[in-house]
Order: C-alpha cells, then sequence, then structure tokens
C-alpha cells in the first residue's frame, strides 16, 4: 500500500516579484519521470531556473536538480519525502522578477510553491493485489466463505460442477490467507495463479 496523487495539479506562488510555479504530477518510472520534467521545460522556456525532484517506488529513486540556483536554496526531496507520497515528480519554475532573494527566502519560496501544489493535490492510496484462482468443491464453500470474511479480499465466484474462485488479496496477506484456506479445507483446494 501506498500513497501517490491522483491527477496532475500546478500551483503559483509569488516572491519579491519572482514566480514560482510548480507542476506536480505523477511517474511510475524514472523514464516518466525525466518526460514530465522535460514536459516542464519545454512549457517554461523563457524561465531562467526549471528545479526538479521526483521519488519513486521502482528501485527507490529519489533525485532532484536545483538547476543552477545557490546549493540547498531548491532542494525540494526533504519536503517531498516528508509528505509520505511516492510515484510523484515535482518541477518548481522560476521566473525571475528583477530582486534577489538570498538562500533562505528563496529555499522558502521554493518549498510554498511545492507545498502548495501538495496541499492542493488529490492524494490517493493505492493498495496492490495478488490474483489466484481457488478451485474447491460445493461441500466446502460455506468454510471457504467463513476464511474470506476474515481479510480484505475481493472475488468472483463460479460455480460449475466444482466452485472456482478468482480473488484478488492485497500484497502482504496472501501467504497468511491460502494457509488459512488450505488449513480450514484440510487441504482441499487448488490454488493457482491468475
Amino acid at each position: 500500500m501506498y500513497k501517490t496523487i491522483y491527477t496532475p495539479i500546478a500551483f503559483e506562488h509569488t516572491e519579491k516579484k519572482s514566480r514560482f510555479i510548480a507542476a506536480l504530477s505523477h511517474a511510475e518510472s524514472e523514464a516518466e519521470a525525466v518526460s514530465a520534467v522535460a514536459a516542464a521545460k519545454a512549457a517554461h522556456r523563457k524561465a531562467r531556473h526549471n528545479v526538479y525532484a521526483y521519488v519513486l517506488r521502482e528501485g527507490n529513486a529519489a533525485r532532484y536538480c536545483e538547476d543552477g540556483e545557490p546549493s540547498g536554496s531548491a532542494n525540494l526531496l526533504p519536503l517531498m519525502s516528508a509528505r509520505g507520497v511516492t510515484d510523484v515528480v515535482c518541477v518548481v519554475t522560476r521566473y525571475f522578477g528583477g530582486v534577489l532573494l538570498g538562500a533562505g527566502p528563496l529555499a522558502r519560496a521554493y518549498g510554498k510553491a511545492c507545498g502548495g501544489a501538495y496541499d492542493t493535490a488529490e492524494v490517493v492510496t493505492v493498495t496492490e493485489y495478488t490474483r489466484r484462482t481457488l478451485r474447491l468443491s460445493h461441500a466446502d464453500y460455506g468454510v471457504y466463505l467463513r476464511v474470506c470474511g476474515g481479510y480484505d479480499i475481493t472475488r468472483d465466484d463460479v460455480f460449475t460442477d466444482v466452485v472456482t474462485s478468482a480473488v484478488a488479496i492485497p500484497c502482504g496477506t496472501e501467504a497468511a490467507f491460502l494457509a488459512d484456506v488450505t488449513e480450514q479445507l484440510c487441504g482441499r483446494v487448488v490454488v493457482e495463479p491468475t
């Protein structure tokens, strides 16, 4: 189970005439994250800086680029990591307004833009499931239903000469569920990957 954002979000913050435009989007791979960064840069070609960061489940990747800003003034990773949301990429584009901000105010401005995007984003919880097909007798179906009642699963049962149950089991509970079914049905169940 993990949290991510549902739809892309844009958020703008102005600090002493400089515009900070955050684009927050979903990305499941480094290729998708790099593509989102390239799209933001293409959309804001005249901007002075396009700072970005992404956090991915794939390979536990977490990368950032301050794009020429003073070191440490535009690192979005700590803020993104603190949100507990993954598979996201944030690009904050800065249009310079003519007033130098200094490292502290610059870091706060980037943080406000990125944080504002997170605050307006719809965060969803994603649960990964494993699918299995179970085959059992009609006589064992009542016991099977009792076992299923103790787990957060979904199932689709088809009745022919046997009961065929297509089950979606949340990852992490698969072993316990299958062990429980096998024990309660005294091994009279066939489990197949779907």
